[in-house]
């Protein structure tokens, strides 16, 4: 019996193991799919590639070797003024605005924590040391006594006429990048429409040789409500009134549109009095962040009284070079500032305009006043640069 029963047993162990192992196993619950955060920022919009490459084309650069213009930089012409350019670019972006770019990052950090409007009276085509010292604005508003004009097309041209356009870009960009501005006389012939024809050549050699991408151009003009208007270029002649151009661009790594806006307008009192387009545009523009540079002392003299006043009341910030609104117009009780570099007196071009309050501040305060480490303005091969940092309280 004993056996027979320790056999029973044996059986019956085997029996529940086999049919454990053909037990299945338990069913696993999956896991949820983990949460995969979805990028919302939108992607950067299209760029237009003829109006990039055309820029490009003009700022002695590469571009795309299957784009149609590609074909010109085999050009000894363009190869020639290319070399020129990348020379004295690399010279002045190493030095001069690798400093500036620098010294922003430091000093005008208020204004940069924005991306407040950059207004830029009397500046002409002057993009470059505006979005150097200034990156992050939205929009930048630049206005000048030049014509606007419109761009070439290089691709009908004669080799010829393509040799002495890049020769005409080459010499009216002389002064900006061995000065650091352009000088008024100059520009009235560099200008011409038989040399680049307007402002809007160098603007487009602005933007690509800082970087950035064209999206749109477009000629304008400022109704007598103050907005802009798209118009036709060929409609444009010498009696239009604030002719302009708006250029919609995108720095490179960014996924924001900015925009340039140049218009050739008169700013004196005379002019503006005349001109309620104009002024209802200014003041349209809201609070902004104001430069001005090499400015020719306009904002000195009382028949320059609108614009100027338009300034003070509507910058939250402003820089300039004593060559921007005289320190006497500025009520102290109102504005933060700081001063940067010497005081001299002005250059012999401009008399007149000696403001021996600043000089004051400047010898009182000399020991503590921080040098401006780059050439800028009409003081550029002397030490007399300085620039007032003004911040409305």
């Amino acid at each position: 019996m004993r056996k027979i029963f320790h056999y029973t047993l044996s059986l019956t162990l085997i029996l529940w193991a086999i049919a454990g192992c053909n037990t299945p196993e338990p069913k696993q619950e999956s896991s949820p799919e983990p949460l995969i955060s979805k990028d919302t920022t939108p992607p950067p919009p299209p760029e237009n590639k003829d109006l990039t490459e055309l820029s490009l084309l003009l700022a002695g650069m590469q571009g795309n070797e299957s784009h149609p213009l590609s074909g010109i930089r085999k050009d000894s012409a363009w190869m020639a003024f290319s070399a020129v350019f990348d020379s004295s670019w690399k010279s002045v972006s190493g030095t001069r605005y690798r400093l500036m770019k620098k010294w922003s990052s430091e000093e005008l950090q208020t204004a940069n924590a924005s991306d407040r409007s950059i207004f830029y009276p009397f500046g002409g085509p002057d993009f470059l040391n505006a979005f150097t010292l200034f990156p992050n604005a939205k929009e930048y508003n630049l206005f000048g006594l030049e014509p606007v004009g419109n761009l070439p097309e290089p691709e009908k041209m004669l080799p010829a006429m393509r040799a002495s356009y890049f020769f005409s870009i080459r010499n009216a960009l002389r002064d900006i990048l061995f000065k650091s501005y352009f000088i008024s006389r100059n520009m009235m012939v560099d200008l011409k429409a038989d040399k680049i024809n307007g402002t809007l050549p160098l603007l487009a050699v602005f933007l690509a040789r800082t970087g950035n991408k064209i999206l749109s151009i477009k000629h304008v003009v400022i109704d007598s409500s103050g907005s802009i208007q798209e118009t036709d270029p060929k409609a444009i002649t010498s009696n239009t009134l604030n002719p302009g151009v708006k250029i919609e661009f995108i720095p490179e790594g960014k996924n924001e549109i900015r925009t340039l806006t140049y218009f050739k307008a008169d700013l004196s009192d005379f002019a503006l009095l005349r001109n309620k387009g104009m002024v209802a545009y200014a003041k349209s523009k809201g609070t902004v962040n104001t430069y001005l540079k090499s400015a020719s002392y306009l904002l000195h003299y009382k028949e320059f009284s609108v614009i100027r006043n338009i300034i003070l009341d509507q910058s939250a910030f402003l820089l300039q070079d004593d060559s921007g609104i005289a320190y006497r117009y500025f009520d102290t009780l109102k504005w933060d500032f700081k001063f940067y570099g010497y005081y001299t007196d002005p250059v012999k071009d401009f008399s007149g305009v000696t403001q021996e309050d600043l000089r004051k501040i400047y010898t009182d305060n000399q020991a503590t006043i921080q040098q401006v480490p780059f050439i800028l303005g009409y003081h550029w091969g002397s030490k007399g640069i300085n620039l007032m940092r003004a911040i409305k309280k």
